[in-house]
């Protein structure tokens, strides 16, 4: 945890040293989706930071468990991001690449993944794109979001996206290769006041239509910005 807290105060130092775009950021979910799967069902918060320095970016971020009783708390997973931004008046396009460290992988899993990434897009919409080199997992995900002002400083943030998740070799590797198609769409609907938004999600499985999973949770996030 110091190393954390340690690399989130580096961030935060060299952003304003170089004069950068500088942010610190912390969240909470009640369950953490990605790429349309629920990959941890229990409460998970978040810490990071960011910076940006014309077209370069970088990010620290960390997931924690955290249980209410009995109380327990543990730093479980870090994302390490750099990126590069090419701006147009049309589209804003970014690559660049996550390093994922687990604290406590699973038997067969690894301790790093490597995951590149590609997006594309401009002001109410967004297009994603990312590779899992060590799961041979591959994500494409559309995105449209718009921010309607309320008053009073509030905002109504509501969300739709929908994607497709390709994994060429489920883990455990070791034991059984399997082939998994899945798609899925969800939406999300927050209010924003300043740095403060609280809101909700929704996610279904659309893989199979019979099999289908539909999940619903709860998230709040804070974002302050130097």
């Amino acid at each position: 945890m110091k190393k954390l807290i340690a690399l989130i105060a580096s961030v935060v130092m060299l952003g304003s040293i170089v004069r950068a775009d500088v942010g610190v950021n912390a969240g909470y979910t009640s369950k953490l989706v990605e790429f349309g799967t629920v990959t941890t069902a229990k409460s998970v918060y978040t810490a990071g930071a960011d910076a940006s320095w014309q077209s370069f970016n970088f990010s620290v971020l960390s997931y924690n468990s955290l249980e209410v009783n009995p109380f327990s708390a543990k730093l479980s997973r870090v994302d390490l991001t750099t990126g590069y931004t090419f701006f147009s008046t049309l589209a804003n396009a970014t690559v660049g690449g996550t390093y994922i460290h687990f604290n406590n992988p699973g038997k067969f899993d690894f301790t790093g993944h490597w995951r590149p990434f590609a997006s594309i897009g401009k002001d109410f919409w967004l297009v994603s794109g990312a590779y899992d080199t060590q799961s041979r997992l591959s994500n494409l995900e559309g995105k449209l979001y718009h921010a309607v002002p309320m008053g009073y400083g509030f905002n109504l943030v509501p969300s739709v996206y929908a994607g497709y998740t390709d994994v060429q070799d489920t883990l455990p590797k070791t034991v059984k290769a399997i082939k998994t198609n899945l798609g899925y769409a969800g939406a999300t609907l927050g209010v924003n006041y300043k740095w403060l938004t609280v809101g909700g999600f929704y996610v279904r499985n659309l893989k199979d239509i019979k099999d289908s999973r539909n999940t619903t949770g709860w998230q709040t996030s804070a974002a302050y910005r130097f």
